[in-house]
């Protein structure tokens, strides 16, 4: 059986049990064999989610790690690395996980996720410049993210980064009402009928 083969296996198994014991006893068995071919790579992925919902944290950091080395452009290993070492109280290896893999070959799916999860990390550890520029550099991948639009606007007004009209697209004063959060509505617009939009929007 190969991995895509063994892939949709396990996932027929989990949709009739959401066995994760025994999906993992699969995996580990295929993977004993397996394991050091590229294409093992989403197996060692799922093996690490497998054992996320069995709470056996002791052994998906080095899952996620094989992955990685396996297969370079699965962002996802990288993602799931680094969210375990922040919920499990390392923010600094989080930090260290999502800075290591700005470089790396991901799609822009991938790209503009990692710069928004540092991003956020960075800002909730208020180090707003980081922050917002990790944000510009998502926005520039992808400027249709809403959400990343507006903590990027919002760190804009913080820092004091002027022009904040200066936005990375075009956008007529309605548009630009509807794509930010209230409170930079609020400090940036002196039109009630352009905050209303925002809170209408921020509501829905």
């Amino acid at each position: 059986m190969n991995s895509i083969e063994l892939i949709s296996h396990a996932e027929d198994i989990l949709a009739k049990t959401a066995d994760y014991e025994s999906i993992a006893h699969i995996y580990e068995d295929w993977l004993e064999h397996n394991g050091n071919l590229e294409n093992s790579a989403p197996i060692w992925f799922n093996l690490g989610v497998a054992y996320s919902n069995l709470n056996q944290k002791n052994k998906l950091e080095s899952c996620y790690l094989k992955a990685k080395a396996l297969m370079p452009q699965l962002w996802q290993a990288v993602a799931n690395l680094a969210n375990y070492y922040e919920i499990n109280g390392s923010s600094e290896k989080a930090i260290a996980t999502f800075e290591e893999a700005l470089s790396a070959p991901y799609n822009a799916e991938g790209k503009t996720f990692i710069r928004n999860q540092l991003g956020r990390i960075y800002e909730s550890a208020r180090q707003y410049e980081r922050a917002q520029t990790l944000y510009s550099e998502s926005i520039a991948i992808d400027p249709e993210q809403k959400d990343t639009f507006q903590h990027w606007f919002f760190l804009k007004q913080r820092n004091c980064d002027w022009p904040i009209a200066l936005l990375p697209k075009p956008l007529t004063l309605e548009a630009l009402a509807g794509s930010l959060g209230t409170l930079s509505s609020m400090a940036y617009f002196d039109d009630p009928e352009l905050v209303n939009i925002s809170c209408k929007e921020w509501i829905k």
